[in-house]
């Protein structure tokens, strides 16, 4: 318990140094290229359609880039911290970049065919919890209504969820159960495929 607490500690910090990082590489060259349109086009492209669509562009060029890159950060870093961790017994950290060199796209796809069915149903749950409990509550509210109507609707509207204990809470036990047990299993099997298989135990050496 203490060695992955400390791992994941370390993981922690090297993840908060990583997107400061990231955030500075993609800001630096993002903050250049505006300054320079900004000095050869002017107030005229700034204001333009085309400087609208060049911005939203580049801000969601941007967002990509920096997301894109944490998630690299944490596939290579943290997808495979716990079984390493655990079966080799010590804290690792380049021996878990070093296993997921060249995976991390794959580990990312297994845990997409994993996760994007559980993260289907659980849409659909929360959209009908909201169908249950959100619309009643918010259904007679006027357009022009004040503070003191909209908390009352929302007293309203939890007050319905909180009625309905006895189908949330076990649906979120099951939901939490379900996402740690395949999260731990997807990172084990990962694991496994990428080292040898281990010897079982009290297994005699081989005679030359």
């Amino acid at each position: 318990m203490w060695r992955l607490f400390g791992a994941y500690f370390i993981f922690y910090i090297l993840l908060q140094v990583a997107v400061v990082a990231i955030i500075v590489v993609v800001a630096i060259p993002s903050v250049i290229l505006g300054v320079i349109v900004a000095v050869l086009w002017g107030n005229r492209f700034a204001h333009s359609v085309t400087g609208g669509v060049f911005v939203g562009l580049g801000i969601f060029a941007i967002a990509v880039l920096v997301y894109g890159g944490i998630l690299y950060f944490v596939m290579r870093l943290g997808f495979l911290l716990t079984p390493v961790v655990v079966v080799e017994k010590k804290i690792d950290i380049a021996r878990v970049w070093n296993l997921s060199k060249d995976n991390a796209g794959r580990m990312f796809l297994a845990c997409l065919a994993l996760f994007l069915p559980i993260f289907i149903v659980c849409v659909a749950m929360s959209l009908a919890a909201l169908v249950y409990a959100a619309f009643p509550a918010f259904a007679s509210l006027p357009h022009n209504a004040s503070g003191a109507e909209f908390g009352a609707h929302m007293s309203a509207f939890f007050n319905i969820l909180l009625r309905a204990w006895f189908v949330i809470l076990p649906v979120a036990v099951i939901f939490a159960t379900l996402f740690y047990g395949l999260a731990g299993s997807v990172m084990t099997f990962c694991y496994r495929a990428l080292t040898p298989p281990l010897k079982p135990l009290g297994e005699a050496p081989a005679l030359g």
